[in-house]
């Protein structure tokens, strides 16, 4: 008997062992569609923090506070990235019928007879690839693609409000949160607080010395092309704004 007994405690580890994985997994498979929602609303409640404290500062209540925060950060993100997203897709169309016709004209070819090695590319090229059809595919597309992301943006909705919604709680309950991680982390509770510390560090440098800084080059950038009356402005501002990041 004293012979089974361990056999039967491995048995007994290896069950509990098997379905605690499977939890886990079965955990992670419904936490996945919402981990970008999630991973957002952390974001935008690290870069709120600061104004959202001076306002619970002059509210006396926290969930009025919370929401009040959440809807400001709403208007100020969600709003301006769907019309910029809109905006992108449609003049995305419009660079790809731009570069159609341009490919199916001779102005192009006239850019670079003063350059006999690009211009034997070029016609090597127009031997064997059908240029101005590959080009014509995706303008194809991108049109109906601008023309349908209204309707597909209804599908992202809920990504929003689901963000939103996450960020409402981390507002409300930040002090809760911050106190079951210290609960639940295996480091003494300084070291949890300068990890913490540092993660919002990271995410305040990447965000704004980052990300803000491209977004204002891009912008910047889009404008001048749309002030000087050049093609594809916002284009361009992406393309300048991504590689204000590199």
């Amino acid at each position: 008997m004293a012979d089974r007994m361990p056999k039967e405690d491995l048995v007994r580890t290896a069950i509990a062992v098997g379905l605690t994985a499977l939890g886990l997994y079965v955990c992670y498979l419904l936490a996945l569609p919402f981990l970008g929602a999630i991973t957002w609303a952390v974001v935008l409640s690290i870069l709120i923090a600061p104004a959202h404290r001076r306002l619970e500062e002059r509210l006396p209540y926290p969930s009025l506070a919370a929401m009040l925060s959440t809807i400001a950060a709403a208007v100020v993100v969600a709003v301006p990235v769907l019309f910029v997203a809109q905006q992108l897709i449609g003049e995305a169309a419009n660079a790809a019928v731009f570069i159609e016709k341009m490919l199916r004209s001779s102005a192009w070819r006239a850019a670079i007879d003063d350059s006999p090695r690009l211009a034997a590319i070029a016609a090597w090229l127009e031997e064997r690839l059908d240029l101005a059809g590959a080009a014509a595919s995706p303008a194809a597309w991108l049109t109906g693609r601008s023309t349908s992301f209204l309707r597909a943006s209804a599908t992202q909705l809920a990504g929003f409000v689901l963000t939103f919604y996450f960020l409402f709680f981390f507002l409300r309950d930040r002090g809760r949160i911050l106190a079951l991680i210290d609960a639940l982390s295996p480091m003494s509770a300084a070291e949890t607080r300068l990890l913490v510390g540092r993660f919002s560090e990271t995410v305040d440098a990447t965000i704004f010395g980052v990300i803000v800084v491209a977004i204002v080059q891009g912008t910047l950038g889009g404008l001048m092309f749309w002030w000087l009356g050049l093609p594809l402005p916002m284009v361009w501002g992406l393309v300048m704004g991504l590689l204000a990041i590199v």
